[in-house]
């Protein structure tokens, strides 16, 4: 399980998994945006997000057979203003819902300012 950045306008940045002894020099990779030149020019780093009541929906690019990427939508609730779990995730195949197995995951908010730009040319 990756980091993920939620911004207003309904863009998501996701990113590889770190131990929480990496915490601090990622977050200053972050702040300092030597981060964002590297995910700017990844697809997969990039996705949508809906919030509805207190359920979640996202759908990004994921590492498929090979070198292909393939589109994922991740569901699930928001638990509080600082947890949210993932209990679902499939992608569609020809029209038809395709589940994907995957364990429940749980995510934690942390504020994080500044963010990296959101900016990006994969999602408009």
């Amino acid at each position: 399980m990756g980091h993920l950045f939620f911004y207003n306008n309904g863009i998501i940045e996701c990113g590889s998994s770190f131990s929480s002894s990496e915490i601090i020099q990622k977050e200053n990779e972050f702040k300092d945006g030597s981060y964002y030149t590297f995910s700017s020019k990844s697809k997969y780093c990039w996705g949508v997000f809906h919030i509805d009541g207190n359920g979640i929906k996202f759908e990004r690019w994921y590492l498929g057979d090979g070198l292909t990427l393939k589109a994922y939508v991740r569901e699930g609730t928001i638990l509080n203003d600082t947890t949210f779990i993932i209990t679902e995730s499939y992608r569609f195949v020809r029209g038809k819902k395709k589940k994907k197995s995957a364990e429940d995951e749980t995510y934690h908010f942390k504020a994080l300012n500044p963010k990296p730009d959101s900016t990006n040319k994969f999602v408009k």
